[in-house]
């Protein structure tokens, strides 16, 4: 016999963790693009929320600011404080 439980099961929810590892990688996808298209400098972190579909506030309780979003796009340097110059200059980061 099936109980009511497992009938009315439907697609299982997202963890709270879940969520923000979904949150955190679409802004950091985001960034990657914007950063892109406009530079560091010229990146804002309003920008970078708005395209990826959350506030800025989104962006501030997952990352310290623009410069440590910036250290978790893949390629560029774990550790680094500052923006590297694929971010910064002409070449753009997915260059």
């Amino acid at each position: 016999m099936e109980l009511q439980s497992e009938r009315n099961a439907g697609p299982k929810r997202e963890t709270r963790a879940e969520r923000q590892a979904r949150t955190r990688a679409e802004l950091i996808a985001t960034a990657a693009t914007v950063f892109a298209q406009r530079g560091y400098e010229g990146a804002s972190v309003e920008e970078i929320a708005e395209q990826a579909g959350y506030s800025h506030g989104a962006v501030y309780s997952n990352f310290a600011g623009k410069s440590d979003l910036t250290t978790k796009i893949p390629g560029e340097e774990a550790n680094s404080q500052t923006p590297t110059k694929s971010l910064t200059g002409s070449y753009g980061i997915l260059s």
